[in-house]
């Protein structure tokens, strides 16, 4: 992870607890004192206002390094965990259809997928008495989704629980999410909808 997302992602979780803070503790300020120096606001709702504020710029800047540095990393575990749990599905089930491949076609999740889960190959003859020569022969053998299921939720729930990636750069748009559902609702007088809008 680089130092900026590193940042960006430490910022926008900071400012999400913040204002959860001040929703779900019911924080009205008033006073603030810094170095000795009491200053009273005249409009309090200003403080949740430039929490707001910096939350939106925090995510806004996690996203933009989430969009450069997370999302690669992120699609990069999910495809190698797919390749891994999915391969020895598809190489049985050639292997079941064609057990003499020439050589192994590309088992890989992604490449059956863009080729419209189908896979081409070539299964070797052997000479027999009665022939001459050793010969190969074309194949395509369709393989659907729903036969790779088992592979396939065993990756997610693999890359999702087993790796850091969910919670490296998932899990701040998650309280992102949740603090906009939960402290932008119009019930909270720091509400963004009512300090945006007056309502």
């Amino acid at each position: 992870m680089s130092e900026g997302l590193l940042r960006q992602r430490r910022n926008l979780i900071m400012s999400c607890i913040l204002l959860w803070f001040m929703k779900y503790g019911g924080i009205h300020l008033h006073k603030l004192s810094i170095a000795g120096f009491e200053v009273e606001f005249e409009r309090p709702e200003v403080i949740v206002l430039a929490l707001w504020i910096a939350f939106s710029y925090f995510l806004y800047r996690y996203y933009q390094y989430f969009a450069s540095d997370g999302l690669p990393k992120l699609l990069a575990e999910y495809a190698n965990s797919l390749d891994a749990k999915c391969m020895p599905l598809i190489q049985s089930r050639i292997l079941a259809a064609h057990p003499t491949p020439h050589n192994m076609p590309d088992c890989r999740y992604f490449i059956l997928k863009r080729n419209g889960w189908k896979i081409n190959g070539q299964e070797k003859h052997i000479q027999t008495a009665d022939s001459k020569t050793n010969y190969t022969q074309g194949f395509e053998i369709s393989i659907s989704r729903w036969d790779l299921r088992h592979g396939i939720s065993h990756a997610i729930i693999e890359s999702t629980f087993r790796s850091s990636v969910v919670t490296d750069y998932l899990l701040p748009f998650a309280l992102a999410d949740f603090v906009l559902w939960y402290c932008g609702s119009a019930n909270w007088s720091g509400s963004f909808l009512r300090l945006a809008f007056d309502w």
